[in-house]
Formats: structure tokens, C-alpha cells, sequence
């Protein structure tokens, strides 16, 4: 999978389209509330994080499927092409197009937000310190779409698998954040009040797995990144997502050498 082959399918363009009109979509939404003292749209440039791992598995999977139909992989080895530098390469080219997206919804947002709300009141090193860990996150998405693309032959069954793990993924994410979330609110509430929480075995024990999630899930990253704030656990989040991906990409790599690829 090339950048230009890329560029060209129609998945990725689809993606894209979403990427920069999603934001453009809540810009005008917001534009019903507006008024002379409305605050800047803080966070806008990065709302279409909440699905770029479902873009980024379709693409993945639909352009590297097509290239086990048409024999292009197999044509690359026959060619003397290493079956590493094969894999990285994918890896990096669907990368890239998941950051092409995520700077094209950037983009978009700041074109029509900036004008109508004003400057962004985060400040900018703010948004800068957020965006190490925001190519973090498309890199672990990136990283396991790739994975499950590359045990899968098939384009229909890649897609099917690379959109139902990237869902369950989005969904293991998205209720570890909401639980994490409300159990901070109470403890903060409880404290103020004076009072104790009183928490079971099985509750502690289910904070502490909601709590491993919250901090590793790619999507639940997403979600504390929407605060549009650095996470107090930020540097932690980088050191599990480079290891996930280190993880992910070795045994995808390991599968890929050892396939039996016709």
C-alpha cells in the first residue's frame, strides 16, 4: 500500500470527507446558541479523534485486503522485497493517513470556529503538549488494524474483524472513562461533604481494572483529551500507548514473516 494508492481509494477519501466535515457540522449546531459573549469553541479541532479509529480500521483494512486479492504482496516478495520492511512500510503509510485526517479536521474547525467564536482561549503549548499523545493514539489504532488486517485474507472478513475489534475497543474505552469519571466526582463530592465511600472487594476490584483501562484504552484517551486540557496522566499514557504499539506491530510482524501468503 503506497501513499499515492492511498490518496486514490475511495475509503480514505470518505474518511477524510468525515474527518473535516464533522467538525464543521458541530461548528453550525453551536451556531444556534451563539451570542455576542459565546466562548471560543476550546477542543473543536480535535472532535473527530471520537471516530477516527473506526476510519482508520475501514481504510486499513479495506486497502490492505485489496492488496491480498490483487497478489500485490505476494509480487513484492517475489520481488525481493523483505517481509518487514513490507509490513512497516503499510504501517507507516496507513499512519500517515490517519494523521492527514486528523490535521484535515484540525484544519477545518480552526477555518470556520476561529472567525465565529474567536482565538482559542487553551492556550497554544497546551495544545502542543496534547499532540504527542494524540499520534500516539492513532498509532495504537493504526498498529491494530494493521494486526488484525494481516491474519485476516480475506477483505470482507478483515473489515469485519478489524471494525468489530476497533468497536469493542471504542466501547471498553468509552465506559471505563465514564465510570473513572463518576468515581472521581463522587470522591471529590463525598470529600467535600466529609463523608466516607464505603467501597466492597468487587468494587475495589472493578475500580482498579476500569482504572487500567481508563489509562491504556486508546478511546478512553480520546475522551480525556476532549477536556482539551494535558491529562495529569499524560506522561503515562505515551509510555503504554509506545508499548502497545511496540507490542502489537512485533506480533503482527512475527505473523506476517511466518504466512503463507499465495
Amino acid at each position: 500500500m503506497g501513499l499515492s494508492r492511498m490518496f486514490r481509494s475511495l475509503v480514505f477519501k470518505i474518511g477524510m470527507g468525515l474527518m473535516v466535515i464533522y467538525p464543521l457540522f458541530i461548528v453550525l449546531v453551536s451556531l444556534k446558541n451563539r451570542t455576542p459573549d459565546s466562548e471560543p469553541l476550546n477542543g473543536v479541532y480535535n472532535s473527530g479523534l471520537v471516530f477516527i479509529g473506526l476510519l482508520i480500521g475501514a481504510f486499513v483494512s479495506v486497502l490492505i485486503g485489496q492488496d491480498y486479492i490483487e497478489k500485490t504482496i505476494n509480487n513484492k516478495i517475489m520481488a525481493g522485497h523483505s517481509r518487514t520492511a513490507i509490513y512497516l512500510s503499510d504501517f507507516i503509510v496507513a499512519f500517515i493517513g490517519a494523521v492527514i485526517m486528523q490535521l484535515g479536521c484540525m484544519a477545518a474547525a480552526s477555518a470556520v470556529a476561529i472567525p465565529l467564536y474567536g482565538m482559542y482561549s487553551t492556550p497554544l503549548s497546551e495544545i502542543l503538549r496534547m499532540q504527542p499523545i494524540i499520534l500516539c493514539i492513532i498509532a495504537v489504532y493504526t498498529a491494530l488494524a494493521l494486526f488484525v488486517t494481516t491474519i485476516v485474507n480475506s477483505k470482507s472478513y478483515a473489515v469485519a474483524a478489524s471494525m468489530f475489534l476497533t468497536m469493542a475497543v471504542f466501547a471498553a474505552g468509552m465506559m471505563s472513562y465514564q465510570v473513572i469519571t463518576e468515581d472521581k466526582a463522587e470522591k471529590a463530592l463525598a470529600a467535600e461533604q466529609g463523608k466516607v465511600i464505603e467501597m466492597t472487594k468487587d468494587d475495589t476490584l472493578a475500580l482498579k481494572i476500569f482504572g487500567v483501562i481508563y489509562d491504556t484504552d486508546p478511546q478512553s484517551q480520546v475522551c480525556i483529551l476532549s477536556e482539551d486540557r494535558y491529562p495529569e496522566n499524560g506522561t503515562k499514557m505515551i509510555i503504554t500507548d509506545i508499548a502497545a504499539i511496540a507490542v502489537i506491530t512485533s506480533a503482527g510482524l512475527l505473523n506476517f514473516c511466518r504466512k503463507d501468503i499465495k
